[in-house]
């Protein structure tokens, strides 16, 4: 659970949940008080490559706008560089 609070404007909470199997993969969920969601998945590979997908809905008032944003992200930790 989070708290943010941005000078001039509203206070938002977000809250969530996460699901990890064995540290290969990770299952994440948010509720953010701005009515928006987030939620995605991240999978790592040998310890040597992390995929991660999220998708975050729009606020309400951005919806007519935009279906929300789909990141893609692939990782690898500094450590394996090393070899």
């Amino acid at each position: 659970m989070g708290y943010r609070q941005i000078t001039g404007l509203s206070h938002y909470i977000d809250a969530g949940l996460n699901f990890s199997y064995k540290s290969v993969l990770d299952l994440s969920v948010l509720y953010h008080s701005n009515k928006s969601i987030t939620g995605g998945f991240s999978f790592d590979y040998d310890q040597k490559v992390r995929l991660s997908c999220f998708y975050n809905s729009e606020t309400p008032q951005l919806r007519s706008l935009s279906g929300g944003t789909f990141e893609l992200s692939i990782g690898m930790p500094f450590s394996i560089m090393k070899q």
